[in-house]
Order: C-alpha cells, then structure tokens, then sequence
C-alpha cells in the first residue's frame, strides 16, 4: 500500500500569533489553515494546520502562547521530508517554537492498515529502554509512559520477559488499551492508524527528521518480516546494535545518544 504519515508538533513558549505569521508566509505543497477560537479542531489531514491545544495553551495578557501545529498526511518520499525540514526551519528562527520542554511532544502519526500490531509491538518493546535513553526526560510526560506498567512490567526486564509475555491477554489489552502510552493505537473513518508520542521537541532538525525517518522504518521492516516475534526471539538482546538490520542507513547512535541521519 501506499502509506501515508503525518506529524504533530506542541509547542509552549512562543507566541501564537507569531507562529501563525512563519508559516504564513510559507509557500507549502497543501493549504495552510490558523483555527483561532478557543477549541481544539480536529486536524483532517488535508492542510498544515496551526490550532489551540489545552494542553500546552496559555494566556500573557491579551496574547496566547502555546498551540500545536499538525501536517497534511503525506507519501513516504523525498518530497515529503523536504517539506517537513522547510517547515522546521522556518520554526526554528524563532528559537521558542521547536525549544525544549518536558510536556511538548513531537508525535508522528502512521496509517497501519496492513501491519500486524502484534508484530510492531514486538520489535517496539525490544527498543523500548534503548528509545527512551533518546529521550529521557520524556518518559517522566503522562502520556508517553512505558508499556506493561499496569501489569508492574519495569522499563528494565529483559528483552525476553517481555516478549514472553507479549502473547498473553491481559498484557496485550494493557498496550493497546492503555491511551497514556508512548503508542497510541486508534481508528478513524475506518482506518487503522499509530501515533508514537515519546519524540520531543528540539532545534536539532537532524535529530527530529532521524526519528521520524526511524520510526517510518521500523513500520517497513514489519511488513517486511513475516515473524518479527520469532525474529527477535532469536536474539539474546536486541539493541541499538541491531537497529541496522531493521533501519540499514538511517541511523547511528553517537557518544552522546544522539541521532545522526545518514542521508
């Protein structure tokens, strides 16, 4: 199929008005729409959108601050990057749009219509702790908690305890039922979609367009292994180390646990 992708991007300390002018005077491949009133729309994927979010909104006097900026659904392609990167540079001269803080996330949602969840899940929990040595402060946010704690799973057990346990009801009902989680499964006019929430804001482009690309492939490197459960059985652990069997080129894992894009 071709899959389709979209970000989200929350922001705190810039002004709203502010980032509604950047991106104003951009010259973008799909409509550019401001949802001023004080509601959170919801964002149909056919505009970059820039809209009032409860979570992250605040009022200085007579001037707002805080909102979140949504993409149109894009094609995985060189396009698509390209005009993501154009977006975040324009953010990025005003330097409080993409700063970053502990409650702004920087989601990337993915239509998954012909993915096995199961087998996503899988590969996920095996570089659960190693993404969140990525981000850490973010698993500390309320909505990017690690999967398995209502079962009092810890973040530590091994990459074998968990995917033990993957198969099991009540573990798998507490990952895809669980909306707290660094993965949020859900469906809208009948499609099935994921949004992964761990991403952070930064004015590292690098860093952001990596993690999006990463995530982009881990989704293909499911639809690409017919038992990703069995695959990663196999594997005494399964780390950063073996991420170039799952991302060949699109990854490296510095000193400083810091993504480097290999374009």
């Amino acid at each position: 199929m071709k899959r389709t992708f979209g970000i989200e991007l929350e922001f705190t300390d810039a002004y709203f008005a502010d980032v509604n002018e950047t991106l104003n005077d951009l010259t973008l491949s799909k409509p550019y729409v401001c949802s001023t009133a004080g509601i959170q729309p919801q964002s149909k994927g056919d505009n970059w959108h820039l809209k009032f979010d409860v979570s992250v909104c605040s009022v200085e006097g007579n001037k707002r601050t805080g909102g979140e900026i949504a993409s149109p659904a894009f094609y995985i392609n060189k396009q698509s990057f390209k005009e993501i990167r154009k977006v975040l540079e324009a953010l990025q001269e005003n330097d409080t749009v993409l700063k970053y803080n502990p409650e702004t996330g920087y989601h990337v949602h993915i239509n998954i219509n012909d993915i096995d969840r199961l087998q996503f899940i899988a590969l996920w929990l095996s570089l659960e702790r190693d993404i969140y040595k990525l981000f850490p402060k973010r698993k500390n946010s309320y909505y990017c908690a690690f999967h398995g704690r209502k079962t009092k799973n810890s973040i530590n057990m091994s990459v074998e305890s968990k995917l033990s346990k993957l198969f099991k009801d009540k573990y798998i009902q507490d990952i895809l039922g669980d909306k707290t989680t660094a993965l949020k499964f859900y469906y809208r006019n009948e499609q099935r979609f994921l949004e992964v929430r761990i991403g952070q804001m930064s004015n590292d482009i690098d860093l952001m367009m990596g993690w999006l690309k990463m995530v982009l492939q881990m989704i293909d490197y499911t639809t690409r292994t017919k038992d990703t459960f069995s695959l990663l059985m196999q594997k005494e652990t399964l780390s950063f180390k073996a991420i170039n069997e799952i991302a060949p080129d699109i990854l490296k894992l510095t000193a400083n646990e810091k993504l480097a894009v290999i374009l």
